[in-house]
């Protein structure tokens, strides 16, 4: 049997690389109380403008500054009007919430029947502006990265060596290509005989951009990747011309997409996922890839959210697919000294991208067989 295992953000927070959405955010606003303050507030850049007056910040404290980006009170301008929209919503999570908020503000726009070619290529040039900024952002949390715990680095070579467990697997695949066994426990009662299968081959697919699972595919004597792994940099990477990032929306399934393939404004389709992925054969070698054989499904740090919803409901509804096992991350609340974990919050977005709820619940493994991606 085969195996996919979906890479997201929160396998980078296991590893304690600061790549949240928070964290960009907070790294752009220091970044501009850095610039005002050194230039006596009197600031015009590709993002702002900020005066130099008696209201000026830029010799208050980062706190009182970053209040008034958020609370933007009239002393700061914005030049990038979805660095303002992100910066001052409340609602964001996540990358998977910035990329709802594109794909809705296109939409706002192409309601509007006075909407033009250029308030479209200012949309786009705002947005175009948030994933350079991303990328600048990321290329220095790669460069600043410490070494990584040796607890993560003997787990996570574990789980890719694991095999298939039976009890990963949906009831329909077992009834179809392995039918159930049973044996007699010592109290003579009849149980599942849980087997294992091997792993014949690991397809890694990774929508990050900043390589951190690449390590451990790699056969340190030959430094190439071993025999097993097949790696994916599904939206790109960083400073790659020929894999350049992509970021934007990806769910042809909901009902106002096809509002945006009709159309006739130039440039509404440039930040569709489904449109970039032909720029690389990356997309091609995942489908490929389903073909081969029966597999299963790892997911390690991936919200699943819908704006990745083509690609995973190819993959979760495909034909071939045995199961879905999602890894959770396992939090602790200092207040109340309890623990806590987003399985639910994972699967939530797992259902949506499936239309066949019947194999939703046959495939997704249940909760008292998961793990945390990080014991």
């Amino acid at each position: 049997m085969n195996r996919i295992i979906l890479i997201g953000n929160g396998f980078d927070l296991a590893h304690g690389l600061k790549t949240s959405y928070n964290d960009f955010i907070d790294w752009i606003l220091r970044t501009k109380y850095d610039l005002i303050k050194n230039n006596h507030g009197d600031v015009t850049d590709n993002d702002i403008t900020h005066p130099n007056t008696i209201y000026s910040y830029y010799d208050k404290p980062y706190e009182d500054f970053r209040e008034n980006f958020y609370n933007n009170s009239g002393i700061i301008g914005y030049k990038n009007n979805f660095l303002e929209l992100i910066i001052r919503s409340r609602y964001i999570n996540g990358w998977a919430d910035i990329e709802m908020m594109f794909y809705d503000e296109l939409n706002n726009l192409l309601d509007n029947t006075n909407t033009t070619n250029k308030e479209i290529d200012k949309f786009n040039s705002d947005f175009q502006r948030i994933i350079d900024l991303l990328e600048e952002y990321l290329l220095i949390v790669v460069k600043n990265k410490s070494d990584t715990n040796t607890n993560i680095l003997g787990r996570i070579n574990n789980l890719l060596e694991s095999n298939v467990k039976e009890y990963q697997l949906s009831i329909e695949f077992k009834n179809n290509n392995n039918p159930l066994s049973y044996k007699t426990n010592n109290q003579g009662e009849e149980i599942f005989n849980i087997g294992e299968k091997d792993v014949n081959k690991c397809l890694i697919i990774d929508f990050n951009y900043t390589q951190t699972i690449y390590p451990y595919l790699i056969d340190k004597r030959t430094r190439k990747l071993k025999d097993k792994f097949i790696h994916v940099n599904i939206h790109g990477e960083l400073k790659q011309d020929d894999n350049q990032m992509i970021f934007g929306f990806g769910d042809e399934l909901d009902e106002n997409y096809i509002k945006i393939e009709k159309s006739r404004i130039d440039g509404v389709l440039k930040y569709i996922k489904s449109i970039n992925y032909l720029k690389t054969d990356n997309y091609r070698n995942v489908l490929n890839f389903l073909e081969l054989d029966k597999f299963q499904v790892f997911i390690w740090g991936h919200s699943c959210g819908l704006t990745d919803r083509t690609l995973l409901n190819h993959i979760f509804e495909h034909e071939k697919c045995a199961g879905i096992m999602p890894y959770y991350h396992k939090r602790f609340n200092e207040e109340t000294k309890e623990y806590s974990n987003n399985y639910i919050e994972i699967v939530s977005n797992i259902v949506r991208n499936f239309t066949d709820k019947n194999k939703l619940r046959d495939r997704v493994v249940n909760f008292q067989y998961c793990e945390p991606l990080i014991k």
